[in-house]
């Protein structure tokens, strides 16, 4: 042991320095209690060390809890988007395969070597083709413009698709709001429309 004010060294049990004549007992009181201090604080830190662990682990649980029930109501809405998907995927499917039946086909009374296709867009102007379902029938419409008593009028030329047969029936034509859905009218509109 050595003396806290000159430094000399001293003998383990002595009370006082031999040189100076400072205390020693001080000194190992004051070093006994810094020590305590100091195991007092570890001993603190320790806890709060823990009682912090406890915290992030009672934290991690209560997220993890948290991701699992979020992922537990993501499953069936996840199941519903994938079915909603592939029944869109199903129906873009079959409407384009009814489209393209009556756009490859051809009016064989009118014009049997040209398409449906060809003769649409040199008849109607900016045609666009879409494809419906109604009570169990497939519809493909042909909406555009034509030039109908001197002026543009907008047109809808219908087919009824049979799938089955891969046939179609020309069923409704609409020029402006006048609906010409009786055959005289339609065939015309046909004759007119192979032969222009």
């Amino acid at each position: 042991m050595f003396c806290s004010k000159c430094g000399a060294e001293l003998a383990d049990d002595a009370k006082f320095c031999s040189k100076c004549g400072a205390s020693t007992v001080q000194k190992a009181e004051s070093d006994e209690s810094q020590s305590k201090r100091v195991l007092h604080q570890t001993d603190e830190t320790a806890s709060e060390k823990v009682e912090a662990e406890c915290v992030d682990v009672n934290e991690e649980k209560r997220i993890d809890r948290l991701m699992d029930r979020i992922v537990a109501c993501l499953h069936p809405v996840a199941l519903v988007c994938v079915i909603f998907s592939l029944i869109c995927c199903l129906y873009i499917r079959v409407d384009r395969h009814a489209i393209s039946l009556v756009k490859d086909s051809s009016f064989a009374d009118y014009a049997p070597n040209k398409s449906i296709n060809d003769l649409v867009d040199n008849f109607i102007a900016s045609p666009k083709w879409k494809c419906r379902h109604e009570n169990d029938k497939c519809f493909v419409d042909v909406k555009g413009k034509v030039l109908y008593d001197g002026k543009k009028s907008k047109v809808i030329l219908t087919f009824q698709v049979d799938k089955k047969e891969q046939d179609y029936n020309v069923t409704g034509l609409k020029i402006g709001k006048q609906e010409m859905n009786d055959p005289y009218s339609i065939n015309y509109f046909l004759y007119t429309m192979a032969n222009q």
